[in-house]
């Protein structure tokens, strides 16, 4: 590829690793700048999780950066639990995404009120499974008691159906088993 010329106004947005670099503001005069924002998570991840070292991963050490990061942070790079994002999923969340229908019996044995657990976006595990893709999924879920009519966003965001048609399409599988059992194609922002 070619170089580019970059000229007063432009902006410059691109990622590295967890790294987000940018030049938000026009250039102007003879002086120039770059912004660099790190991004952490701070979730649960999918694997191990690397949130209780010494330094975040963005900091070199040895570097003047690890310097002034000890000075501003003495006890380390720790995330407090009361700090850390929450979302409300289940392990039947979890599972249901994953389409792992074993660990998904063990979690609605534990607790059958999970099949119908809402998240803080309004996704239940029924709404997970459908991105799992897998119909024997859905139809455990909806045969345990989840409602095949769940809309997110506190009842004004899409449907099952809804969400399934997004990402399958008509000729899945999932959409055969919502329709078997009456689901509704209802989208988001639509008043019943």
């Amino acid at each position: 590829p070619r170089p580019r010329t970059h000229h007063i106004g432009d902006l410059v947005l691109y990622e590295s690793h967890s790294i987000l670099h940018g030049r938000p503001f026009a250039l102007q005069g003879r002086f120039m700048a770059n912004v660099f924002i790190h991004f952490e998570p701070i979730g649960p991840l999918d694997g191990p999780e690397l949130v209780d070292g010494e330094l975040p991963p963005y900091v070199l050490p040895g570097s003047e950066e690890e310097r002034n990061w000890r000075k501003r942070n003495p006890l380390g790079h720790k995330i407090m639990k009361t700090q850390q994002f929450e979302t409300g999923s289940t392990e039947a969340h979890r599972s249901a995404m994953e389409g792992n229908l074993e660990h998904l019996k063990n979690a609605v044995e534990a607790n059958e009120e999970v099949v119908n657990a809402q998240d803080k976006n309004g996704w239940t595990p029924l709404h997970e499974s459908i991105r799992s893709g897998k119909g024997e999924v859905v139809k455990f879920l909806i045969e345990k008691g989840a409602n095949v009519n769940a809309r997110t966003q506190g009842g004004r965001g899409g449907s099952v159906l809804w969400w399934a048609l997004e990402e399958h399409g008509e000729e899945h599988e999932i959409i055969d088993v919502l329709n078997e059992f009456g689901a509704k194609n209802i989208p988001p922002g639509a008043e019943l």
